[in-house]
């Protein structure tokens, strides 16, 4: 059984249908990617998944559980966490005050971890990404790098079983994409499922077993990275014919 299934997702604003009958499946242990021009509904689409937003008809369905109409709150409990397109950092605090925020959820209370054995954790988490030297700086000081480097540690920070990331590159360097290109890759050898929404195609399709193509709210396609970059469908309405765009061609 897969861990996360989405199952005919519509969403509509008014009269513009957002998204239209969207389901694909997410299996334990895999990453998955989701491309599409700006607009297709990406965003959307993760925020119906996380109940930031209640869709019109459709299931999501998490490890068994119909997380339709749970709130946000409750979808981290059972799970599932995420980070954001726009950052939203916690400013009045210190990196590790922000990061022992997600330590108080329920999900993460459970595990019975002492305040020291929680601190070790987030140390860890902040040095895999780069952000050691940063612990005890204010979140005002950070740039907009860093802030997104946070924003992917505190989601690391609930124990998620499955981890929605919107553009984790945006915005970043280099090395900081390399950084987090490695982390993401050990967190999924350590078992944790990702679904990654990226517009860096190119380092997105080195990380991902499998791709979703939205456009117009709608899939048009599916498959390995190898088999999207061949997909019609897809070089015509997103790639403009640029297989090279990749790394794959």
């Amino acid at each position: 059984m897969s861990l996360l299934e989405v199952v005919n997702l519509t969403k509509r604003f008014g009269g513009l249908v957002a998204l239209e009958r969207i389901s694909f499946e997410v299996q334990r242990g895999e990453i998955l990617g989701i491309i599409g021009p700006n607009g297709a509904g990406k965003t959307t689409l993760f925020n119906c998944i996380t109940g930031f937003l209640q869709f019109d008809s459709g299931s999501v369905i998490l490890d068994g559980h119909d997380i339709a109409h749970d709130k946000p709150y409750q979808i981290v409990n059972r799970g599932l966490t995420r980070t954001w397109q726009l950052v939203k950092p916690f400013f009045g605090m210190r990196v590790m005050e922000a990061m022992m925020v997600p330590t108080y959820s329920r999900r993460a209370s459970s595990r019975g971890l002492s305040k020291k054995e929680n601190e070790q954790n987030i140390i860890k988490i902040l040095e895999d990404m780069g952000l050691g030297n940063k612990i005890w700086m204010e979140v005002d000081s950070l740039n907009q790098g860093e802030l997104r480097l946070l924003d992917i540690s505190r989601a690391l920070a609930a124990y998620p079983e499955v981890l929605l990331l919107d553009e984790p590159f945006s915005g970043l360097s280099h090395n900081e994409i390399e950084n987090i290109s490695n982390v993401i890759r050990s967190v999924n050898t350590r078992g944790l499922t990702l679904v990654i929404i990226e517009h860096r195609l190119r380092e997105l399709m080195r990380l991902v077993q499998k791709v979703i193509v939205i456009n117009f709210g709608q899939k048009i396609a599916e498959g390995t990275p190898q088999e999207i970059v061949q997909e019609p469908k897809v070089i015509e309405a997103y790639l403009g014919g640029r297989r090279q765009k990749f790394g794959l061609a």
